[in-house]
């Protein structure tokens, strides 16, 4: 079985050579490399032609350049369209991987071949520890997601099924796919952030599983491009793909209902949290939205001819608590106390609309 890994570069001389190397030592090796260069300036992409250009001659390697910045999920686009093999594994390159990671990862697809997206335990740079400890523990902290925001969530023993479990996201540094799976990766008018939640849905809502391997792990410098450089432009595509999702992935009725709570989870989250939050700059991805808002009508009209799964039962798979997330981090004393008020005053909104089939 063989493997096409798309990374995609932007200025990250730091992490490229740690990464590509990571890769190339793997246990498993019938894999190529499709490096996506999105107009680097740092000379980055020509480290990794000297450092690798005998895996580059032998194309194990692939080299793709660009010669403006065309953003994250258009690359990634163009990455995938130039690979050759059945599955295809999509890799942050701010990673590195341990020997065994793309082994496990093809020994679960190998041993069950209805399994057709798996990703791996990230282990985020700056809460390995914690994370391990959960790991060890039968007490897993991973990624999951509502329609606000990414949140964590704990997963028992009784839930783990031979080292491998069912989520509702794929973690976007590591995810590999079938191919024939997915008629296009992401919206290109994302550019970035929010891409993988639209991917997710989009395979949840045709009837495919998501599933993590427990024995396949990635080191990630967690949302290192993101949270150190908050940038207006980054802020503005952040906020506008999670109202794009929020609309394309809920009914009419649902929205009716869910849109001033959604309102509501971005001016909390505006007035308590310091790294990314600000309020004009959420106002301002709006009036973004509008523009693309031509775009959001074609793409919705895809997802509702690919549908499988009803709006509620799409739905059950997520979790509406409003506050409950890792990036709240100011105001400490303030937070336990009020978040359960918020929280326990929407579970009254929930009843009063009948909408328990949401899971909260």
């Amino acid at each position: 079985m063989k493997v096409s890994i798309v990374l995609v570069n932007y200025n990250w001389k730091k992490f490229n050579i740690e990464c590509l190397n990571s890769i190339l030592i793997q246990n498993y090796q019938d894999f190529e490399i499709v490096f996506v260069d999105n107009n680097s300036s740092d000379n980055s992409l020509d480290e990794v032609e000297k450092t690798f250009w005998q895996q580059i001659n032998n194309w194990k390697i692939k080299i793709i350049k660009n010669n403006i910045n065309l953003w994250f999920t258009w690359w990634n686009n163009k990455g995938v369209k130039k690979c050759k093999w059945e599955y295809i594994c999509l890799l942050n390159n701010d990673v590195t991987v341990p020997e065994n990671w793309l082994q496990e990862l093809i020994d679960w697809i190998q041993k069950d071949k209805s399994l057709w997206a798996i990703w791996s335990i990230i282990l985020d740079k700056w809460y390995e520890n914690d994370i391990k400890k959960l790991y060890f523990n039968t007490k897993l902290k991973i990624v999951s997601t509502h329609f606000w925001d990414i949140d964590t969530i704990k997963i028992t023993e009784n839930e783990i099924k031979n080292d491998i479990i069912y989520t509702n996201l794929i973690s976007w540094c590591c995810f590999m796919y079938k191919k024939e799976i997915i008629d296009f990766l992401f919206p290109e008018f994302y550019f970035a952030y929010w891409e993988e939640n639209f991917l997710s849905n989009v395979i949840l809502l045709k009837w495919y599983k998501l599933w993590l391997s427990l024995k396949s792990f990635v080191n990630h410098y967690w949302s290192w491009s993101f949270w150190k450089k908050p940038t207006l432009k980054k802020v503005m595509n952040w906020t506008r793909n999670q109202l794009i999702n929020f609309i394309l992935f809920h009914s009419k009725k649902e929205l009716l209902i869910l849109f001033p709570l959604f309102i509501t989870y971005h001016i909390f989250n505006s007035l308590f949290n310091y790294q990314h939050i600000r309020i004009l700059w959420k106002i301002m991805a709006v009036f973004s939205f509008l523009y693309y808002i031509k775009n959001v009508y074609l793409l919705n009209q895809y997802i509702n001819n690919i549908r499988k799964i009803d709006t509620y039962e799409f739905s059950s798979n997520f979790s509406y608590k409003l506050l409950e997330n890792s990036y709240l981090t100011r105001f400490k004393w303030f937070k336990a106390k009020t978040l359960n008020i918020i929280n326990n005053s929407y579970k009254i909104y929930f009843k009063i609309f009948k909408i328990n089939k949401i899971n909260y």
